[in-house]
């Protein structure tokens, strides 16, 4: 019998180390589930806090949508339209020739000079020679503009009424004839010269050849070879 209390006293204590191990698993297990539990909550907090976070790109779209600093630099733009259509409608007046001058009785005197379109001894003979003679103001020196229907001008000598004219190339005389039909011909081109105020090309219209001191060398009038120009200044007498 007395062998027998210390068998039971093994099989009570081992029963108990057993239940208190049970307990303790119970525990234990009940910790991890409760651990567990607790990790989607941590979770949920990530989740929330990855919301604001695609949320912040979303604000700074707003800002990055600068589309609206972006419409002040185009604005700039369209005024730039007008300022392109006053330079074309400024360059018009610039492309189209001056006009020439006034109808009306002037005298015609080469520039720098004082050497005037004369009538070579005031003659009222066909074919006489004009001249570059010392200016004088005469009524051989007088001439009379006539814009010509056909463009150009008709220039009549104030004394005689015949026109001037010439006939041929480079170095043919310039001379007074009977005018023709003022219809027929524009006669003479008269216009501004670039960069010298109140000096005047005068070119034959069917040529294009300008007039001036001829090379003869004894001051009579005679159209120019090609390139070559003389200016002349016209006064209203």
């Amino acid at each position: 019998m007395g062998s027998r209390t210390p068998s039971r006293t093994v099989v009570t204590a081992v029963i108990g180390g057993a239940a208190a191990c049970g307990l303790l698993a119970g525990v234990v297990s009940g910790l991890l589930r409760a651990g567990g539990g607790e990790e989607p909550p941590a979770a949920l907090p990530a989740t929330t806090a990855a919301a604001p976070t695609s949320a912040d790109p979303a604000g700074a779209g707003p800002s990055a949508s600068s589309p609206a600093a972006s419409l002040p630099a185009s604005a700039p733009a369209s005024p730039s339209a007008p300022a392109s259509a006053s330079a074309s409608a400024s360059g018009t007046p610039a492309v189209q020739p001056a006009p020439g001058p006034a109808a009306g009785r002037y005298t015609l005197v080469l520039a720098g000079t004082q050497l005037a379109a004369d009538v070579e001894g005031a003659s009222v003979a066909p074919g006489a020679r004009v001249m570059g003679w010392q200016f004088s103001g005469a009524p051989h020196q007088l001439w009379q503009l006539q814009p010509s229907p056909a463009g150009g001008y008709h220039l009549v000598a104030a004394h005689s009424g015949q026109c001037l004219t010439t006939a041929g190339g480079a170095g043919a005389p310039v001379v007074q004839q009977p005018c023709a039909d003022p219809a027929a011909a524009g006669g003479w081109g008269i216009t501004a010269l670039p960069g010298l105020p109140g000096q005047w090309a005068l070119t034959d219209a069917a040529t294009g050849l300008a007039v001036g001191l001829g090379p003869a060398g004894d001051s009579s009038l005679a159209l120019l070879p090609p390139g070559s120009t003389q200016g002349w200044v016209l006064t209203p007498a």
